[in-house]
């Protein structure tokens, strides 16, 4: 894996891109503050190509110097390109005005991405989505084939988990337990069973739960809202600190799986 990234500046602007060299051979790269242009070649279908990726200003003049960099980046790698940025970067906010008749231009901050019609004689199931967006005021977006259904998964395991030593302990002790076999082959067969098995219950009783999450944030508020009608005691303080293992915790294991 590589990757150039441009820092933000306090809580404007900042952009990165990674790719995986297995995949995309990257040839040359340009960058201002604003805007990353990287060329290369997609080994899938070896065609040299071109990713841009911008975090596009707010104001008519940064937007101008915007579009000149690109233009320029544009006419020197005439190669198929891909866009991915706020769709301010498409629009001219004054006119969307004229049409919506509003005064938000947060209704114009829509993350896309643009792409040469030579991608989708490529890849002809190639979509893109929009993921959860949490709380950032913008949504990651999937780009990509469209997805297929591999079946049902064996068991959950989340990387959270590995950090359970006594997970790791037990794991351990399932897979040493299986020593007798008709054949190596059965052997391993017993093994893999038996931590399976482990896996599967440790999972019922550590498994990611969305609704945990909203009811201990919910708790949480409740908690610290009373400190608006009565001083912190003990208990409460108690219960702040219970609830924030909890919360930490599942939310620890959602960014790990």
């Amino acid at each position: 894996m590589n990757g150039v990234g441009v820092e933000a500046n306090g809580s404007d602007g900042g952009v990165i891109t990674l790719w995986n060299e297995d995949v995309f051979v990257v040839n040359s790269c340009i960058f201002n503050d604003r805007c990353i242009i990287v060329s290369g070649m997609l080994s899938s279908i070896n065609m040299e190509v071109v990713f841009c990726n911008v975090y596009a200003a707010n104001n008519e003049k940064e937007r101008v110097e915007l579009w000149r960099f690109i233009l320029s980046g544009k006419v020197s790698l005439s190669r198929p390109w891909i866009i991915r940025g706020i769709l301010t970067l498409f629009l001219i906010i004054v006119k969307e005005r004229e049409v919506l008749g509003v005064e938000d231009e947060s209704w114009a901050r829509l993350d896309r991405f643009l792409c040469d019609p030579l991608f989708f004689s490529w890849f002809p199931q190639l979509v893109q989505k929009e993921l959860g967006r949490s709380l950032s005021d913008h949504n990651p977006i999937f780009l990509g084939d469209s997805e297929v259904d591999w079946g049902p998964k064996p068991f959950w395991f989340l990387n959270g988990w590995l950090e359970d030593k006594a997970l790791l302990e037990g794991v351990r002790n399932c897979w040493l337990s299986c020593q007798a076999g008709a054949s190596a082959g059965l052997l391993l067969k017993n093994k893999i069973r038996a931590v399976r098995s482990h896996l599967k219950a440790y999972s019922k009783t550590n498994k990611l739960d969305g609704d945990m999450i909203k009811a201990l944030e919910k708790e949480l508020a409740r908690i610290e809202g009373c400190d608006v009608a009565s001083r912190w005691t003990v208990g409460l303080r108690e219960q702040r600190s219970s609830c924030l293992v909890k919360l930490w915790k599942q939310i620890h294991l959602d960014e790990q799986k």
